[in-house]
């Protein structure tokens, strides 16, 4: 044992050399640099901007929280705050100092929608019964309106107080006066109603499922399609001052897992409520391209992959595309003063703050799976409610002090060596960024992996101190004594992989005489892949030699694109191999005859795997071949690792087949003909006679079919005895194409 600090010295070299011994020699750095990049990690506090910068994120307060699992609609007026809950189907009030108390029990499941008139009085859309509730401030709760539907999706209050209401399974929209008087404004052929708006001319608009259908519904009563989205449900609509109308899109096997089981034509449960009060929020965007646009009043856009999408719509039905969420689903939507677009989504209970020349910020995360509706509060400020779990929170002036962004973990396929760290931000006075990491070998963080780190704090780079292991992962923390905010720009992380051998996947030996054309050919002559000279074909078709090998290529490319010719006695292999490391790799090609344990060298150092093998000076017989992967053009020479692969048996018979005994005896009005067909490798495949250089005729075995090494003919030829000279030659070809002939005269 060693107990001396210079053995102990000693023994770390040694074992660091013998982990270095197996490492890759190419490091790979991981870097994330987007808002792709950092919108795949964890967010605590942080916002990311559309051009990747990671910055502290507003201030936000958490009001209440209920019992319920979900919270589905939100209605604000005179400071009071309510939300309505699932699955107990309660409405919560919160009050100015931050309780939140049961204000009414609906006795339904679910309450999907929520508005506050003039007069203080709250309306809430319950299902699956479909009842319209009034309660007045008091707590008084009466049934207001009672259609023949199962489920309220949205409600809406025009200039004159009259209450709109939005339904499925019938897909109404019902305008009910203050007194209780209704009437039925619209019925569509769609399944839902499941949004409403209202511009200040009290146009009303109306997004459906199963279509996804934005419905404008004029002044006079007039109904039109506005706009044809490409998802299956308008989930939730706002209008702004200029007679835009906004709609956050989804499809429907996008909903939130959280959300109630219904019939399978209906929407999911939450649904955006538009108030006539719009409010502040203060986040610096920054301008990138336009991901995708449309024009038109009917969809030319397909949703694709896409879990959502928000749309502008001009007043002459022309839609476009501002944003599209392929990770998050569109849940709410707000318009705030300065026309920007607050977009709360699942499953990950972020809001995203889309400008409307089409850049996006993921504003904020709340520890909820969904954010399902959003309303102005007293002051500019924004109220959230959310599910799994039910909060209310209010979305402040001002940034956090203090924020975290946690990277995705990273798979780097090998246990691996690491590097530095390094990252690029802004850091403006009374800021400040530190970043820790973490490792282990489970593809999910448990409690086998490493504690984090240290904190570093030199951004030009500091060595990782994480143990070794096959998946990484750092976080940032992002601190701030003032207004202002530390901002990160991008981080990479450096690590050098275990090196692991390449893997031969497969051999494939092609047809005897089979070989493939380079698919661009400068000599004028015919260059055969793998060969190591080239093939050239002269005037009279004959066979030259010249040239070397291809450029590095998968044998797909290569045979696919190459043009197959014939040429007698060439062997093609080929062959794919992968590395583990993404190495670059090359080839030596061995071979050896049946009943043989040496291996010879065939072909070294080749870069395509394929080869193309001149058989015509080998003796007749079997042979097998053996492909060594080396990542040596990877790697120093001791590390380089290789792994082979051994291909099935081959023939090769250069040796044409004999015609054995052949005898032409008269017979009764002509000759009888007999011989054998003997070949010592291949089967006889085919033969045929001709008569003074006439037309070949093809003649079976005895047997009736040519399928061995030795075949037996006997055959009649009638005529050719009048006393003329007649020559009778017989051709006989061998499996893989070898000629022979024999001549006889008949007499």
């Amino acid at each position: 044992m060693l107990n001396h600090p210079a053995g102990r010295l000693l023994l770390v070299a040694v074992t660091l050399s013998a982990g270095l011994s197996a490492l890759a020699a190419v490091p790979t750095f991981w870097r994330l640099e987007s808002q792709a990049d950092f919108l795949a990690g964890d967010t605590d506090g942080v916002s990311i901007s559309s051009e990747g910068t990671v910055s502290l994120a507003p201030a936000t307060q958490v009001l209440g929280e209920a019992t319920d699992p979900q919270l589905w609609s939100l209605a604000t007026g005179d400071g009071v705050i309510y939300a309505g809950s699932g699955n107990d189907g309660r409405i919560y009030k919160v009050g100015t100092s931050g309780t939140m108390n049961v204000f009414a029990d609906t006795n339904e499941l679910q309450v999907h929608a929520l508005v506050v008139d003039r007069r203080g009085n709250l309306y809430a859309g319950t299902s699956p019964r479909g009842v319209v509730y009034r309660i007045d401030p008091s707590g008084a709760k009466e049934v207001f309106f009672d259609p023949e539907d199962r489920y309220i999706w949205a409600l809406a209050l025009d200039s004159l107080n009259n209450l709109l209401v939005a339904t499925g399974d019938k897909a109404q929209i019902h305008r009910v006066s203050s007194s209780g008087e209704s009437e039925v404004l619209f019925t569509s052929e769609e399944t839902h109603i499941v949004s409403l708006a209202l511009d200040a001319s009290d146009n009303i608009y109306a997004g459906t499922a199963s279509n996804g259908l934005v419905l404008k519904i004029d002044a006079s009563g007039d109904v039109s399609v506005l706009f044809d989205t490409p998802f299956e449900e308008a989930r939730a609509l706002v209008t702004d001052r200029q007679g835009h109308v906004f709609v956050a899109t989804v499809n429907g096997g996008s909903r939130a897992a959280s959300e109630p089981s219904l019939p399978s034509s209906t929407p999911s449960t939450t649904t955006s409520v538009t108030s006539g009060v719009t409010a502040s929020v203060t986040v610096t965007t920054s301008t990138m391209p336009a991901v995708a646009s449309t024009t038109g009043t009917s969809s030319v856009l397909s949703s694709g992959s896409a879990k959502g999408a928000l749309y502008r719509i001009d007043t002459d039905g022309t839609g476009e595309e501002l944003w599209e969420f392929l990770e998050d689903t569109p849940l709410s939507l707000f318009l705030s003063t300065d026309d920007r677009l607050m977009v709360g989504t699942g499953n990950a209970g972020r809001v995203f703050l889309v400008n409307q020349n089409k850049t996006s910020t993921l504003l904020l995360s709340v520890e909820a799976d969904q954010v399902t509706a959003m309303q102005a509060g007293m002051g500019g400020a924004v109220i959230l409610a959310t599910a799994n779990s039910a909060k209310v929170y209010r979305l402040n002036r001002g940034r956090r002090t203090e924020g975290v962004y946690q990277s995705p973990t990273k798979d780097t396929e090998t246990v691996s060596f690491w590097g530095r760290i390094r990252w690029e931000a802004r850091v403006p006075s009374g800021t400040s960024v530190v970043i820790q990491t973490r490792s282990g070998n489970s593809a999910e963080p448990d409690n086998t992996w490493s504690d984090w780190s240290a904190r570093y704090t030199e951004a030009t780079g500091t060595q990782i101190s994480s143990p070794r292991g096959r998946f990484f992962q750092w976080r940032a923390t992002l601190n701030s004594t003032g207004e202002t905010s530390p901002e990160i720009l991008d981080v990479t992380a450096i690590y050098l992989q275990q090196n692991l051998a390449p893997e031969v996947t497969g051999i494939t030996i092609h047809p005897p005489g089979r070989v493939f054309q380079k698919p661009i050919v400068t000599t004028g002559q015919i260059d055969v892949l793998g060969m190591v000279e080239t093939l050239a074909e002269d005037a009279q078709g004959g066979n030259g030699v010249g040239g070397a090998n291809g450029a590095s290529t998968t044998p797909v490319n290569l045979t696919a694109m190459s043009r197959p010719v014939y040429r007698k006695g060439i062997q093609t292999v080929t062959w794919t191999a992968t590395d583990p490391n993404k190495d670059d790799l090359s080839f030596d090609v061995h071979y050896r005859a049946e009943g043989e344990i040496l291996w010879r060298v065939l072909r070294e150092g080749l870069t395509s795997p394929v080869i193309a093998w001149d058989t015509v000076a080998m003796p007749d017989g079997r042979y097998t071949l053996k492909v060594i992967a080396n990542d040596l053009p990877g790697n120093p020479a001791n590390l380089a690792r290789t792994r082979e692969r051994i291909s099935r048996s081959l023939e090769v018979d250069n040796t044409p087949p004999l015609v054995e005994a052949l005898t032409v005896t008269l017979s009764s009005g002509g000759h009888q003909v007999r011989f054998v067909a003997r070949d010592e490798i291949s089967p006889i495949r085919r033969v045929e006679y001709t008569i003074n250089s006439g037309p070949w005729k093809v003649v079976f075995p005895i047997d009736g079919i040519a399928d061995s090494t030795e075949e037996s003919f006997d055959f009649a030829l009638d005529g050719y005895a009048d006393g003329g000279v007649y020559t009778l030659v017989v051709k006989l070809t061998d499996g893989l194409g070898n000629v022979g002939t024999a001549r006889e005269e008949l007499r």
